[in-house]
């Protein structure tokens, strides 16, 4: 299986880093994973801002793969779904599954169009540096349950 995280900017928190790391670490055993940036964009204009990251997502994103959205309004998952989510996946490998965060003000319409799938992590919300720990974390536990692994760290 390969799995490709998508965001906008550095993770520059160190702290985050560090987890973000270590969780791939673990993460490697089970699968290819490999991350695509697309640097931040500064703009007043939040409507050009959206637009232009957008373009520069779309651009690290092959037709042939399967592009799964993080957004606010992508649907509620518990863990046991997620990872039947993943596992289903793993059994279909034709697409690399491509998990997208976007910058601070979403995704463009023209993502929203080209994603295959949204997911929400929480109904709380957390900072995007957050959010990318969050999501190797459930992408590692995910394999843990596939694989019947206890998962205690």
């Amino acid at each position: 299986m390969k799995i490709a995280l998508l965001w906008v900017g550095k993770t520059r928190n160190a702290s985050l880093q560090g987890l973000i790391q270590d969780y791939w670490k673990r993460i490697s055993h089970f699968c290819e994973l490999t991350l695509r940036e697309v640097p931040s964009i500064k703009s007043a204009d939040q409507a050009r801002l959206v637009t232009l990251e957008g373009e520069k997502l779309l651009s690290k994103v092959e037709a042939s793969e399967f592009l799964v959205l993080l957004d606010p309004s992508g649907q509620g998952l518990t863990t046991e779904n997620f990872a039947t989510f993943v596992a289903y996946h793993r059994e279909h490998p034709a697409k690399t599954v491509v998990f997208a965060l976007g910058g601070h003000a979403g995704f463009s319409a023209a993502v929203r169009r080209r994603a295959d799938f949204a997911i929400s992590l929480s109904p709380l919300t957390f900072t995007h540096e957050m959010a990318r720990y969050l999501l190797v974390e459930q992408i590692y536990r995910a394999f843990t349950i596939i694989h019947h692994l206890p998962y205690h760290k």
